[in-house]
C-alpha cells in the first residue's frame, strides 16, 4: 500500500509541479506519526526533484533561481526550524482560504498573468519555501504563485523542480539537526524501494506531461489547487 501511494503521489507530483506530500499526508497519517510522515514525505520529495531536474533540465530560468529560489532555500530553514514546536492549524486553514479563492480567480480569469520581477519572485520564493518547513505544503504556493507568471510547461517544471531540491535541502538539514526520525513508517532498506518506486513515478508523470497541450496546462494545474484547497477547507474547518 505505501508502494502505490508512493507511486501515485509522484506521478500526479510530476504532471502539476506539486501535490507529492499533500497527497501522501493525510494518507499515511491514519497509521503513522505526523513529525515521522514530515521527514519521510521530506526525503522522498528530494528524490523526486532532483529526478525532475534531469527529466526537465532545458527550461532552467536564471532569474527564477536567483530570486525565487534562493528566497525559498532561506525561509524554509526558517519554517523548518519551528515545525515541531508550533500548531499547524492555522497555518492549514489560511492555505485552505487562499488557495481555494485563488485558483477559483485563475479559472475564470485565464488570461490573468502576474508580472514578474525579482522582488516578487523573492517574496513568492520566500512565502512557498516558509510553509515547506513549516508543514511540508509549499509546493501547493509555489505552484500558485508559478501558474500565474504563466510559463511554459518545461521552464515551468525544470524551476519548480529545482526549487523543490533547494528547499528541500534546507528543511531536511533543520529535521536532521533535531533529531528527526522515520523508524516508525519504514527501516532504511524499505526507503530505498520506496524511493525507486517514486522515481517510477516521476517518470509515469513525464511521460504524460510530454503529451497535455500548453493550454490545457494551466488549467490542469489551477484544478488542482482548487481540489487541493476545498479538501484542506473540508478537513480544517469542517
Amino acid at each position: 500500500m505505501l508502494s502505490l501511494i508512493c507511486f501515485m503521489a509522484s506521478a500526479i507530483g510530476t504532471v502539476t509541479g506539486f501535490g507529492t506530500v499533500i497527497i501522501m499526508t493525510p494518507l499515511l497519517l491514519i497509521y503513522y506519526p505526523l513529525h515521522e510522515i514530515i521527514y519521510f514525505a521530506a526525503i522522498l520529495h528530494f528524490v523526486n526533484g532532483l529526478t525532475r531536474l534531469i527529466l526537465f533540465r532545458q527550461g532552467f530560468d536564471l532569474r527564477l533561481i536567483l530570486s525565487f529560489g534562493l528566497a525559498g532555500f532561506v525561509a524554509s530553514f526558517a519554517g523548518a526550524s519551528l515545525a515541531f514546536k508550533v500548531s499547524e492549524l492555522a497555518l492549514i486553514q489560511f492555505t485552505a482560504v487562499f488557495l481555494t479563492s485563488y485558483s477559483i480567480y485563475l479559472l475564470f480569469n485565464p488570461k490573468f498573468k502576474l508580472a514578474f520581477n525579482p522582488i516578487v519572485g523573492a517574496a513568492s520564493g520566500a512565502a512557498s519555501g516558509f510553509v515547506a518547513g513549516l508543514c511540508g505544503m509549499g509546493g501547493a504556493i509555489r505552484a500558485a504563485f508559478l501558474a500565474t507568471f504563466d510559463l511554459p510547461k518545461a521552464v515551468y517544471l525544470a524551476n519548480s523542480a529545482l526549487m523543490m531540491v533547494l528547499v528541500d535541502t534546507s528543511r531536511l538539514a533543520a529535521y536532521i539537526s533535531q533529531g528527526a526520525s522515520f523508524s516508525a513508517i519504514a527501516t532504511p532498506q524499505l526507503l530505498i524501494v520506496y524511493i525507486l518506486v517514486s522515481i517510477l513515478g516521476v517518470r509515469s508523470g513525464e511521460f504524460l506531461v510530454r503529451r497535455i497541450p500548453q493550454s490545457l496546462f494551466r488549467y490542469c494545474v489551477a484544478s488542482l489547487l482548487l481540489l487541493l484547497g476545498l479538501k484542506l477547507c473540508y478537513d480544517s474547518f469542517l
